[in-house]
């Protein structure tokens, strides 16, 4: 039988925008401070490897003989590999979490506020998906019958999909393309806990100790030895060393560290052979931290790729990410219903594809998403002021680092 989410070839390579790394690119210090500009060179290359992973995915349909007779190989192959957008994220990830708690003192309190709200940014937008798609699952099941359309999950595997955990359980996906935003989960946690490790009291994650520097760099050289297929795409193992290499990245742009130690972290990345199936992610992860870095070093960050049209994607990327996988079901779906394998018609309903999903992604991000972004920083904003009130009542070196 038929799997939701098999009821298209799966992708050869798992992939995700889990712009879950959407955070704010900005923090504030003080409750009445003028916000910081934003980094819209992340946003730009947010865009970009969002769009990139759609049009991978355009490939994974019933429509796919049809495309590869009427597309050019060259052009095929830079579709097949959108799947990298996925190394771009997690490497986006870890620069704007070092960013979002750069002005954060660590205890339990602390990084369970920040892990509320960035659930609060991130969990409406995806239970809507995740329920539509359930929606969509029961009505193709309907349609194409009993016989080709596995059951719809019980209960209990609904809530392990809320939760993030359905990977980990094993329990079957609504939403194909949701495991990154476990993983995603995963980083932010372990991260926090990290700098928590590391600062034990000692001021902001903004000047990070060298114990926490020490404790990223050691973990993310640790994951670069683990194989693709230990833990599969279940836990963060494997894909920890991005999300490290975009922290260091980001401490070494704002000169709280010396650019030779995220160098020599580069290097250990080249040098590693990191196990994947190609060499591909491991260049796709590498370059994006190093251009990062660079523009960083510039000092163009919030300045270069501002175009309309690259920030439009990227901040309705999440959203983007979402919505895509069930709106290319429906509509490649269609499409092979009605034409077949007919070339041009093929190319026709991948374009409706595409459109189709930035129009959707765009009435989630202005209807959903941009409250939730709101409602965190709401809870952003509680938190600074106590932080700020308590720093009152203590002499200022109690937090230094």
């Amino acid at each position: 039988m038929l799997g939701f989410t098999s009821i298209f070839a799966a992708p050869v390579a798992p992939m995700a925008l889990a712009n879950s790394a959407q955070s704010p690119a900005a923090e504030a210090t003080l409750p009445l401070a003028a916000p910081e500009p934003r980094f819209v060179f992340i946003d730009a290359l947010r865009g970009i490897a969002a769009m990139a992973v759609v049009i991978h995915h355009a490939l994974y349909s019933p429509l796919i003989d049809a495309l590869r007779r009427a597309v050019p190989r060259t052009i095929l192959i830079l579709c097949e590999d959108g799947f990298l957008g996925v190394d771009v994220f997690f490497v986006i990830s870890g620069f704007v979490i070092a960013h979002s708690l750069r002005n954060i003192v660590l205890h339990p309190q602390s990084i369970a506020l920040f892990a509320l709200r960035r659930q609060v940014r991130l969990d409406p937008p995806y239970w809507l998906v995740l329920f539509g798609s359930l929606l969509l699952w029961g009505m193709m099941r309907a349609l194409m019958g009993s016989a080709r359309v596995d059951p719809l999950p019980g209960p209990g595997a609904v809530a392990l999909n809320m939760t993030y955990l359905q990977k980990i359980a094993r329990a079957p996906e609504i939403l194909g393309v949701a495991w990154t935003l476990c993983i995603e989960i995963q980083l932010y946690l372990f991260f926090s806990v990290l700098l928590w490790l590391g600062q034990r009291g000692r001021g902001p994650s903004s000047s990070p100790t060298r114990l926490a520097i020490l404790l990223v760099f050691a973990t993310g050289a640790a994951s670069l030895a683990l194989d693709s297929n230990v833990l599969h795409d279940a836990w963060m193992a494997r894909y920890w060393w991005l999300f490290a290499s975009g922290v260091l990245c980001y401490w070494t742009v704002r000169r709280v560290l010396s650019p030779w130690v995220f160098g020599i972290f580069i290097a250990l990345v080249l040098v590693s052979r990191v196990q994947h199936a190609s060499n591909l992610p491991l260049y796709t992860g590498t370059a994006s931290s190093v251009v990062i870095c660079t523009v960083g070093k510039m000092g163009r960050l919030t300045t270069l790729l501002g175009g309309p049209t690259l920030q439009y994607l990227g901040r309705t990327s999440y959203c983007l990410y979402l919505v895509h996988w069930p709106v290319k079901i429906v509509v490649l779906g269609l499409g092979f219903a009605l034409t077949r394998q007919n070339s041009l018609a093929a190319i026709a309903w991948c374009l409706l594809y595409i459109a189709v999903s930035i129009a959707v992604a765009h009435v989630l991000h202005v209807l959903v998403e941009r409250p939730c972004i709101r409602w965190s920083s709401s809870l952003k904003r509680i938190r600074t002021f106590r932080h700020d009130i308590s720093l009152m009542a203590v002499p200022t070196g109690a937090a230094g680092s």
